[in-house]
């Protein structure tokens, strides 16, 4: 595991997510997000996947540069 000098977050959360792909291949998302996931609980930015309360995924078109950028918001909700 990594150590970086924050705290985990140990509340709900809703995931932002802004995806540039470097070709027009297909993509499973479900697989994406789960990498994604287990990435985020490695690094010890999130106590476990489970407090992933809502995700918000957007696909744009194809880039020179394949990036994806992760916004981590606190979950508003009942």
């Amino acid at each position: 595991q990594l150590h970086f000098n924050y705290p985990v977050i140990t509340v709900p959360v809703t995931l932002t997510c802004f995806y540039w792909p470097g070709d027009k291949r297909t993509r499973d998302l479900d697989g994406m997000l789960s990498a994604l996931l287990h990435l985020l609980v490695w690094a010890s930015i999130l106590k476990n996947d489970g407090l992933v309360y809502a995700c918000h995924w957007t696909r744009y078109a194809p880039y020179e540069f394949p990036k994806l950028i992760v916004e981590i918001h606190h979950w508003i909700g009942d």
